[in-house]
């Protein structure tokens, strides 16, 4: 204090400044010592009232805020005596952590000369904005198939000042803090309820990693397949979709679902995470298989009969609280719709307007102040299934659809088939184990989503140049058919994801060509032609594996790079409209 007063008077900061006492410091924290006690997960953390207050972190998720409210941040007292020698001063109370905000206020304040009681003036009186924010620990939000699920207890936490700004419902935080002790007292028994006042508050982000640190954490097996597969840039994505989840279902089944949902999980990090659309007849794996793919995640929220998408808001204690529904908790991760038939209209049609948007719109009843419409980004993956062909608004809008059907007539029989032997197998201990284990695909995955990557300049001209070439033809009258208007954004998230899951912090034309596939496949089942002439294989066995993993597979990448190419700048193409 003594040295900002020297600073502020020495370059005439501060006019009429006379004593260090004028200056109010306020000092953030910027971090704790890493010993037992000074951090806390659940309320059962808090120190015994007994003990000396020092400072506390935690580090969580906010599921529950209030709307900000007024307090009284400084007050302003002169002595109303005259003749008193401290009739001219000013007394100035202000609010420090840990205190009660009554005592800023309260009227049994004194003049230190004459002793006669202070009169406040009000036009002085400092009012700053507080919110109070219920926290949850960042693993509570995450899927595990090997642990079972518990509940756990939020820590509330009292933020004020400029600290408010940034803090959002389904936010990450790191919170330090002194703990406050209110009482409440009733007719019949007294509570103490503990609350963490934060002194400095900071965004928990994902740090960004090279490419290069990104695989010296690997584990062996990750590193091994990754090194067998560089002879294609395709490869090791496939194997990826190959071990996912053969737990679930046979290897080789849902093969293009599987593949997709890595992409997903890679993107989920990202300011544009790509969201997933399953349609199949036979719904029955599909549960399973999304469960599998969020506890990939590292954040993850399901959508139940006791939860909500949105988010709904209560009254407590004369305040207007905002708790976060599914879509916003799931920030950085995987919210898991379900089946969307199940859904209502309207809450589908809500549903559709935030993936158009990108954001969640939350109507709150905000008492006197009416209804205050507050937005949070959509910044999750969203994944959902539907047994029946979908509305084209929502698929739309969703952005990416596997259909899982088998093309031809005796492929359900045969799938079904195989998923029956799958589950035999595994009752009898006798299937072989996938290459990567759940464990493995979760820390790549984890190390992925770090890795920044740009699309290249071939890229995006191949992929401009297929929109193009695509909304042409299928809008000429040739095909009945509209190009939908998200498609290049779709088609860049899904090379940028490809890229990112294959560990390449550039997306090349080979990246867009998976894109492409992807893409084309998905509006060929929907529409029934292609520009491509491609066939959609969602399944395969293992008597055709070269087919989709091998050296075979990469030719025929190859040679669809080349259709691609040829067909992006066919005069046929380019002649039936103007350049746009």
């Amino acid at each position: 204090q003594n040295i900002c007063f020297t600073a502020a008077t020495t370059l005439d900061w501060i006019p009429g400044l006379s004593s260090p006492s004028q200056l109010l410091l306020e000092l953030r924290l910027s971090s704790l010592p890493t010993s037992p006690g000074y951090s806390i997960t659940r309320q059962s953390d808090f120190p015994p009232l007994s003990s000396e207050p020092r400072f506390l972190s935690v580090t969580g998720v906010v599921l529950s805020a209030t709307l900000p409210s007024e307090y009284t941040q400084s007050a302003c007292f002169h002595c109303p005596v005259e003749g008193c020698s401290g009739r001219g001063s000013h007394y100035v109370r202000l609010h420090v952590a840990g205190s009660s905000e009554a005592a800023t206020v309260r009227p049994s304040v004194h003049c230190h000369i004459c002793s006669s009681p202070l009169t406040e003036d009000l036009s002085l009186r400092t009012i700053a904005h507080k919110m109070v924010v219920n926290v949850v620990p960042s693993h509570s939000l995450r899927n595990s198939l090997s642990t079972p699920s518990h509940r756990h207890q939020a820590t509330p936490i009292i933020i004020r000042g400029e600290l408010c700004e940034g803090v959002r419902v389904g936010g990450e935080y790191s919170v330090i803090g002194v703990p406050v002790h209110t009482l409440n007292e009733s007719s019949s028994r007294a509570f103490v309820y503990t609350r963490l006042e934060a002194n400095n508050v900071f965004h928990v982000g994902r740090a960004s990693i090279s490419v290069d640190e990104a695989k010296a954490v690997l584990p062996a097996p990750v590193t091994d397949i990754l090194s067998a597969c560089s002879y294609s840039p395709w490869a090791f994505s496939a194997t990826l979709a190959y071990s996912f989840a053969a737990e679930v279902v046979p290897p080789g089944a849902y093969h293009r679902l599987k593949l997709a949902l890595l992409l997903s999980l890679a993107s989920s990090s990202t300011p544009s995470p790509l969201h997933l659309l399953t349609v199949a007849t036979d719904t029955t794996p599909l549960p399973a298989l999304l469960l599998y793919g969020s506890s990939l995640a590292s954040r993850s929220t399901q959508l139940s009969s006791t939860s909500d998408l949105w988010g709904s808001n209560r009254s407590e204690g004369g305040e207007v609280v905002m708790e976060g529904g599914a879509l916003v908790l799931a920030s950085g991760g995987v919210c898991v719709v379900g089946d969307t038939s199940r859904l209502k209209k309207d809450k589908l049609h809500r549903l559709q307007h935030s993936l158009e948007g990108r954001q969640v719109r939350l109507g709150v009843e905000g008492g006197a102040r009416g209804v205050v419409t507050k937005t949070c980004p959509l910044s999750c993956s969203v994944w959902a299934f539907s047994p029946t062909q979908p509305s084209k608004a929502l698929v739309d809008s969703v952005g990416v659809a596997v259909f899982c059907d088998p093309p031809t007539s005796g492929g359900a029989d045969f799938l079904s088939e195989l998923t029956t032997q799958h589950l035999l197998e595994r009752a009898r201990g006798s299937a072989t184990p996938p290459p990567l284990s759940h464990s493995h695909l979760q820390l790549l995955l984890s190390v992925v989503s770090g890795v920044q990557v740009s699309l290249s300049q071939s890229c995006q001209s191949l992929l401009k140049s297929f929109y193009l070439a695509s909304r042409r033809l299928r809008s000429s009258g040739l095909h009945s058919c509209d190009m939908p208007l998200n498609s290049l954004d779709v088609m860049s998230g899904l090379a940028e994801a490809h890229a990112r899951l294959s560990l390449r912090e550039e997306a090349g034309e080979e990246d867009g060509v998976m894109a492409i596939l992807l893409y084309e496949e998905s509006l060929t089942c929907r529409y029934g032609n292609s520009v491509l002439h491609l066939v959609p294989s969602p399944h395969f066995t293992d008597t055709n594996l070269s087919a989709y993993l091998g050296r075979q597979f990469d030719e025929k990448m190859k040679i669809l790079h080349k259709h691609i190419l040829q067909f992006s700048h066919s005069p046929s193409t380019l002649s039936l409209q103007p350049e746009e």
